[in-house]
């Protein structure tokens, strides 16, 4: 065969070959976009949506990565809507399918901390290293895609504040695990520059107020209130002074549960459920005082008991969601305690959502 015959077939040859290199260098730079997309949304740990706010109407998500590997991870969606002058809240959990181009694909579903339902399908589609749009897939032929809540059908999220993986003084991996020891160590009346040297420096310090506002003796004498927030690996934790010579109050909510009370002499026992999560019984209602604390993302009630001698203290219990004036305590009956604040006097100080950012 000579030359001329065998140039369609080395034209032919050439063709396949730049279409097969096209291919190549379109598969390369569609796995450096998904190498870069998981990198852009790992980079921080929790996102969120700043919310629709219409009138009464309220709806906002955190989304919380734990687990983080750029192969496959998994976390949690905190879920409140703010409707009525009620919030309602759900807990979800997701985890990682796939990933392609600048898309990530997860699963949703929710959970009540020891059990899993419902299920969804959701993308989060990259717009810039700090925004993705994140739309759920619902589907009328799956059941299990069924949500007892009326879900967003797409949204923005954006990085919080102070939770980018990279940055070594707010992230949650390089921080001190919050044990008893520590709280011990950090209990009222405790020398109050033992808190840096336990913990170093805070995350946030801020002025605060009790939430009973009506037996704030101390905030009338216009005496200064002083919160440090640490953002540990297992827990928030807000240590109040009220002259930066003493500890008045410690404040401790769990991520998730991981750490609802502490297992010191302050406390004894508490009744826990099948999943072994401390929640309210007869013992805590009786003879206790309640408040409700209520802003545009906070919803819940307080519960405190006067300890006796010999510690003479106050402690009081957090638990999600708030009940009306006329509403009957024993309501709170078998609720999940989120968290705790111990305090030398009647003053009790909560953890804000605002104030975990």
């Amino acid at each position: 065969m000579d030359i001329v015959n065998l140039a369609p077939y080395a034209t032919f040859a050439i063709l396949l070959l730049a279409f097969l290199n096209f291919l190549l260098n379109m598969k390369d730079r569609r796995n450096n976009q998904e190498i870069e997309t998981r990198k852009n949304f790992l980079n921080h740990t929790a996102w969120t949506n700043e919310g629709n706010i219409n009138s009464q109407d309220f709806k906002f998500i955190t989304l919380r990565i734990h687990d983080i590997s750029p192969y496959i991870f998994n976390g949690t969606i905190e879920y409140h809507i703010f409707e009525d002058e009620h919030i309602k809240n759900k807990n979800l959990v997701f985890y990682f399918r796939k990933s392609s181009g600048n898309s990530i694909f997860i699963t949703v579903r929710e959970t009540n901390g020891y059990k899993e339902f419902g299920e969804r399908k959701a993308k989060l589609k990259c717009i810039n290293p700090e925004l993705f749009h994140l739309s759920f897939k619902s589907s009328i032929f799956n059941k299990k895609a069924y949500f007892d809540l009326e879900f967003p059908s797409e949204l923005k999220i954006h990085p919080v504040d102070g939770y980018k993986v990279d940055d070594s003084s707010n992230s949650h991996s390089n921080k001190k695990l919050l044990t008893n020891d520590i709280i011990s160590a950090l209990s009222p009346e405790r020398n109050y520059d033992k808190v840096k040297e336990l913990l170093g420096i805070p995350d946030k310090t801020i002025k605060d107020y009790s939430v009973f506002e009506e037996e704030d003796d101390i905030q009338k004498d216009d005496k200064q209130i002083t919160s440090d927030l640490y953002f540990l690996k297992n827990a928030y934790l807000k240590v109040t002074t009220l002259d930066k010579v003493s500890i008045y109050s410690l404040t401790v909510f769990g991520y998730s549960s991981d750490i609802s009370l502490p297992d010191i002499h302050y406390i004894g026992e508490v009744s826990r459920n099948e999943a072994s999560i401390a929640i309210v019984d007869e013992e805590i209602i009786n003879g206790a005082r309640f408040t409700s604390v209520r802003t545009m993302r906070d919803s819940a009630t307080a519960i405190q008991h006067h300890i006796g001698p010999p510690f003479y203290k106050h402690l009081t219990y957090f638990v999600d969601g708030y009940i009306k004036e006329d509403e009957d305590h024993n309501s709170l009956i078998g609720k999940e305690i989120i968290g705790f604040c111990l305090s030398d006097g009647e003053m009790s100080f909560y953890i804000y959502d605002y104030e975990m950012r």
